[in-house]
C-alpha cells in the first residue's frame, strides 16, 4: 500500500534530522521529488529543519555583522509568535527561517552587566581561539579547496536582570564551536561541534565534542564520534584567557587520539574489509577461469546433441 503525503512528510522528517554536514539542502531535493508537494513538505519538516540546525549548530550570517551567529539551543528563546534566536555579541534576537537560514525581525534583548562582562571576556578569548584553530588558510597554488566556515558563541543565562542573575545560585556560560567543511567534488563532508559549559563557581567546565566525516564517493561511509571531557579550574578567578587554553589542551589530546584511530582503521581495519582470499581460502587461478570460460564459449557453438528414439 503506497504511503500517504503524511506519512511520506513524517519519514522525510526522519531522513532530514540524519542529514550529513553540509548536504541537507540535498536531501531536501531528493525528498521533493519522492513527496511531490512542496508545500505540505515544507511546513511538515519545519520542526525537523529546526532542531537539526540548533543541534548542528548551524551558523548563520547577521545584517550588518562579519560574524555568523550560531543556533544553538542555548540561544534558542520561545515566545507567543514562535521561536527566536539570541546574538548575544550584539543583545539581538532575530527569526530565522529553517529551510534558507535568513535571519529576520531583530528585536533587543539586553544581557544583565553582571553576566555580560563574563560573556564578553569568553567571547573575546574564544574568538581568537577559532581564528588560530579554525579558520581554513588558503593553500598556494591550490585552486580546488574545501569549501568551509568557522563560527562560535557564547550563551549567558537568559535572564533579565542582575537580580535574576544574582538568584541563579551556581551561573553557567555556554561557548560553542562549530567548524565545517565540505568538498563535494571529491564527495566528502564534515563538521567539527564543541560544547563547552563554564561554571566558575563550581570550578568545571564540561565538555561535549562531536565528529560528523561522510565520505560518499562510490559508497556511504560515515564517522560519528563524541568526547565528553571534563576541566577542573584551579580557582574561581582565572581569566578567560586561561580557561580557552586549557579547552585548547582538551581538544587537542582528543584529535590526536582521532588522528591515531584513523591510521590505525587504515592500515587494520579498513583492510580486513577486502577479502583477501575467496571462501575456498585457496587462490584463484585466472588462467584456469579464461579456460573454463573459453571451454564454454566453444560448447556454446556446438550443435545439440540428437535425441535418440
Amino acid at each position: 500500500m503506497p504511503h500517504t503525503t503524511a506519512e511520506q512528510v513524517s519519514l522525510a522528517s526522519s531522513f532530514v534530522l540524519q542529514a550529513p554536514p553540509g548536504e541537507v539542502n540535498d536531501v531536501l531535493s531528493d525528498l521533493r521529488l519522492v513527496v511531490g508537494d512542496d508545500a505540505a513538505l515544507e511546513a511538515g519538516v519545519t520542526q525537523a529543519l529546526e532542531e537539526y540546525n540548533t543541534e548542528q549548530l548551524v551558523s548563520v550570517d547577521v545584517p550588518g555583522e562579519s560574524y555568523k551567529m550560531v543556533l544553538s539551543p542555548a540561544g534558542r528563546i520561545q515566545t507567543e509568535e514562535g521561536t527566536r534566536y539570541l546574538d548575544a555579541r550584539n543583545a539581538t534576537t532575530y527569526v530565522v527561517d529553517p529551510i534558507n537560514l535568513t535571519v529576520s525581525s531583530p528585536e533587543p534583548y539586553p544581557i544583565p552587566s553582571s553576566l555580560a562582562t563574563v560573556r564578553d571576556a569568553l567571547q573575546k578569548a574564544l574568538d581568537g581561539y577559532l581564528a588560530r584553530h579554525f579558520v581554513p588558510q588558503p593553500k598556494a597554488g591550490q585552486a580546488d579547496q574545501a569549501l568551509g566556515d568557522a563560527a562560535c558563541a557564547v550563551f549567558p543565562p537568559l535572564v533579565a536582570s542582575d537580580e535574576d542573575a544574582a538568584a541563579l545560585g551556581n551561573r553557567v556560560w555556554i561557548m560553542e564551536v562549530v567548524s565545517s567543511r565540505y568538498k563535494p567534488t571529491n564527495y566528502w563532508s564534515g563538521r567539527w561541534r564543541a560544547h563547552w559549559e563554564v561554571e566558575p563557581d563550581k570550578l568545571e567546565v564540561r565538555g561535549n565534542i562531536a565528529v560528523d566525516v561522510h565520505y560518499y564517493e562510490q559508497g556511504n561511509v560515515q564517522l560519528h564520534t563524541t568526547y565528553a571531557p571534563h576541566i577542573t579550574l584551579p580557582s574561581a578567578s582565572i581569566t578567560a584567557e586561561q580557561i580557552l587554553q586549557l579547552v585548547f589542551d582538551e581538544e587537542a589530546q582528543y584529535h590526536a587520539k582521532l588522528t591515531e584511530s584513523f591510521e590505525k582503521m587504515r592500515d587494520g581495519g579498513f583492510r580486513g574489509l577486502r577479502r583477501v582470499l575467496p571462501v575456498t581460502r585457496g587462490k584463484m587461478d585466472w588462467d584456469k577461469v579464461l579456460g573454463y570460460r573459453l571451454g564454454q564459449e566453444l560448447a556454446g557453438t556446438r550443435s545439440p546433441p540428437v535425441a535418440s528414439s
